[in-house]
This record gives C-alpha cells, structure tokens and sequence, in this order.
C-alpha cells in the first residue's frame, strides 16, 4: 500500500510540473558538497545560502529555489529570488514517512510537530510522540488536516510532489514546503545522500556528512566484495497488482541496488525516469521470470507479520508454479512491522547487506536478516 502510495503522488507532480514557471537549474554538474545526488544543489553566499530542487522532469530547469538565512542574523539586502528559511528550523510537518527517517538518522525528531499517514509510519519515537500528543497525526499526504497544519504554523512542510491544488492551498494559507524528489535519483547513494538536505535545513549538517560518509563507505565494500562474483541468480521481483505486474525498470534505483547485491537483473525499457515501474501481463511474467531463481517482493500486511508459502498460494495459485516458490528461494520485506521506507532511503547499505545474504550468501554468512524474511511452508 504504502508503495503505491508514493506512485499516485509521483503522478500527482508530473501533472504539476506542466504549471512550473520554467527558470534553469544553478548547475548540471555535481556540486562540491555532493558526489552522487543530482536533484539538489546548494551554494553558500557570506549572508545566505541558496538552496536548488532541480525539476526532475524537464532536468535542465529548476523546480523551487530557498534562501536559508541564520535565524540569529537579520534579514540580508538584496537577496535573489526565492522562498525564505530562517534556519535552522525548530518546527517541521513531514508529509509521509520518509522525511520522519530523515530527521530520526540525524537525531532531529524533537523538530517534528506534525506528520501525515502516521499508520505506515514504523519510528518507534514518532508513534511515542503522537500517543502523547508532542506530534500530530494530520492526516494522509493526499488530503491533510488543513486545519491542524494551520495551528502547528511549521516553518516547512518536508513532502513529496502533490496535486497541484493542494500546492497552491498550502501556499496560500502561508505555508512552505520542501519537496523532496529523491526518489527519482536512480541510483541508491544518490538518494542517501539528500540526508544532507535534511542537515542543511535542521542544524544538523556535520551530522548529516558523518552518517552519510559512513554509509558511501559501508556501501561501496560490500559492493565490492560481490563485484568479482561470477554467478549471479537470476530475479522475479514484486507480485501481481491488480491486472498487471509492476516491476522496475532496468535503469532504476532498486534495479541497481539489486545488481549492486550481486543479482542478476537486467529488465530493459526505452524510459529513462529512474522511478518509472514497467507495468507486465502475467504472461509476459511467465514468459521471462517463471524460471527465475530467487523471487523478492516488498508488501503491507499489518495482521500478519510473516508470509508463508501457504498464504502466497491462498493469493493467487498460480503462484506456486513458479521455480522459487517450488525450490523455497522466496523473500518479502512487509514494511507493516520492519521500517523498510523509514530506513532503505538514507541507509542503502543495510538494505544492501540483507540483499547480499540473500543472493550471495558466502559473502556474509552470518548476516542476520533485518528487512525480508524467507517464505517457509507454513
């Protein structure tokens, strides 16, 4: 649920972006504060700094422009065009559970006053603050609590791309958002790194480098030790939705992030959007994937924590026909009880670790799983 969540406001901002005044983005390069993020860029002045959300759709244009000013020094002249931030902020709203993972990683949580679809949330400390009323449950992402937003009076609203209508509904009762687009950098250390995002705009940057430094390393060896492996097991990944059969595409953040593990994937398409899902029949899945050797799935189910093999069947039958489900080589990761989204964004690397253990067990043998269980008979 929580997963296509993210995909219907994805689609809520491509039909946004065809309102966005076109201005270019300060810089197609790589800025010196960032190695792997292309989707923001920061420039620090004497008196200001200048913060950039690049349109991740026309790339060469920008989507929102912030000035952030210390909140103990006055107000520069002359300052270029762009929404205000006094930092850093004390009183934040997150509009889903990937800006509260954000703040949790940099130890910035008491900033947090409000957040919607708080039932997905899986921070033990968020769901503390909301039992006693320190944090705000507002709602979801798609519909908020305007009258509670309006009585909380964040300094900025940390939310992935909305409906347009919504936008300007925030915009116009005097309220700032932050939208963070990292879900469509395609590779996984280029969407940990807009940690440093969040550091930037709570105080927290050292903070925000140390974590981040510490995960590009984690990272980068245990990729490295699955670089010279040979055999690679071939993937089915996701279950059937609906009439169709979502998976990722070739180019995609989780497409690398399985090779990275030492899986095999190579799911090709002629988009280039790093978060675009390519929609299959279940007869192209069975034509490419009936054999695969390894099937991986993320799901909600917040009744039961684990899946079995008998449940999957329950599901759909068909199922069951499947080389993994017939030779137990199947793992989920239910996101209702393990904080997969809270985690995966800003820590790749742990993520990477379980996918490791999964595909190329010698490496880490005594890994034990954080995200995904295997499926067993019962």
């Amino acid at each position: 649920m929580k997963h296509f969540i993210l995909i219907s406001l994805a689609i809520g901002f491509l039909w946004s972006c065809s309102f966005q005044k076109k201005e270019k983005f300060s810089s197609n390069q790589t800025s010196n504060h960032l190695q792997y993020a292309s989707g923001f860029y920061w420039e620090k002045k004497p008196d200001y700094t200048i913060l950039e959300i690049r349109n991740p759709i026309d790339t060469e244009y920008l989507l929102e422009r912030y000035i952030l000013i210390d909140s103990k020094k006055n107000l520069p002249q002359n300052l270029p065009k762009g929404k205000i931030i006094r930092i850093p902020v004390k009183n934040t709203v997150a509009f889903g559970t990937i800006p509260c993972g954000a703040l949790s990683e940099l130890k910035a949580l008491h900033t947090l006053k409000g957040a919607t679809d708080i039932e997905y949330i899986q921070i033990d400390s968020v769901i503390q603050g909301v039992k006693t009323g320190t944090i705000q449950s507002i709602g979801n992402s798609r519909m908020p609590n305007l009258e509670q937003l309006i009585m909380l009076q964040p300094e900025i609203i940390f939310t992935a791309p909305m409906e347009q209508s919504l936008q300007n509904k925030l915009t116009e009762l005097g309220l700032t958002t932050i939208i963070c687009t990292e879900f469509t950098e395609s590779t996984p250390l280029g969407r940990a790194e807009w940690l440093k995002l969040y550091g930037l705009l709570t105080g927290r940057e050292t903070v925000a480098d140390s974590i981040f430094r510490l995960t590009e390393k984690n990272y980068t060896e245990a990729k490295q030790k699955v670089d010279s492996v040979i055999h690679r097991p071939s993937l089915l990944v996701e279950k059937k939705y609906g009439q169709v059969w979502y998976i990722p595409s070739g180019n995609s953040y989780a497409a690398n992030l399985y090779r990275d593990a030492g899986a095999d994937y190579t799911e090709q398409t002629d988009g280039s959007n790093a978060e675009k899902a390519i929609p299959l029949s279940f007869e192209q899945i069975w034509t490419k994937y009936s054999e695969a050797d390894i099937w991986i799935f993320k799901y909600y189910d917040a009744k039961q924590p684990i899946c079995s093999l008998k449940a999957l069947e329950q599901e759909n039958e068909i199922y069951a026909k499947f080389k993994p489900f017939k030779k137990q080589q199947i793992y989920a990761c239910n996101s209702a009880f393990v904080p997969y989204y809270e985690l995966a964004t800003f820590r790749p690397d742990l993520v990477l670790y379980d996918l490791i253990s999964i595909f190329q067990p010698k490496i880490f043998p005594n890994h034990k799983l954080q995200f995904f269980h295997k499926l067993t008979a019962e």
